[in-house]
């Protein structure tokens, strides 16, 4: 898998990850629910949307990390060259106006 993280700003107040997922799929509409619960590791519920990514048909997550429940994610899936991508932002809960540094590992394989 090949992927590249960037911390945006001091913090980490936004973890940017830009992912190639390692999983066989060719269009985006192969990307089901249960597919998405596995690879981003969502607590139940999350919610997907339609989008455009770089001119590309994409999937939007808005979710809360299923490994550590007070992160929250928004994570955008689309396929390029018959590969699968993730470009994912997540930012730990505030606590009296102060980020609390508790961002977690996330794997991507499913």
């Amino acid at each position: 898998m090949d992927s590249a993280i960037f911390i945006v700003d001091k913090g980490p107040d936004v973890i940017f990850k830009l992912i190639k997922v390692n999983v066989d799929i060719r269009v985006i509409q192969q990307l089901s629910r249960d597919k998405l619960e596995a690879i981003g590791q969502y607590q139940e519920g999350f919610v997907m949307e339609e989008a455009t990514v770089a001119g590309f048909d994409a999937i939007k997550v808005k979710a809360f990390s299923r490994e550590n429940p007070a992160l929250r994610v928004i994570d955008y899936y689309f396929v390029r060259n018959e590969a699968l991508y993730a470009v994912m932002f997540s930012w730990p809960p505030k606590r009296n106006g102060t980020i609390i540094n508790s961002c977690s590992k996330r794997s991507f394989t499913a």
